[in-house]
């Protein structure tokens, strides 16, 4: 394993133990995947996998600016409790 693919290996698994995820810590350094290398051949594959979208697709963005809701703290809790048992 070259030091860079090394690099990458204990970034990923020290990023899931810090998001306390051990068992995909675990899964990572017992895996036989590699990560791919950064070359051309590999940039070309993944775009044939995932080409850019039309340039003529719409957004789906919504154009409509929206308006945040305020709310009193009796608000929220009149709301709360007006839920049914059991939700």
């Amino acid at each position: 394993m070259s030091t860079d693919a090394a690099t990458i290996l204990a970034n990923a698994v020290s990023d899931k133990i810090e998001d306390g995820n051990i068992r995909a810590a675990i899964r990572i350094v017992c895996s036989e995947e590699k990560p791919a290398q950064n070359t051309e051949s590999v940039y070309a594959q993944l775009v044939d996998k995932h080409p850019a979208p039309p340039s003529d697709r719409d957004s789906i963005l919504d154009p409509q600016p929206t308006v945040a809701v305020e709310m009193t703290e009796e608000d929220v809790i009149r709301a709360v409790r007006s839920f049914p048992p059991g939700l």
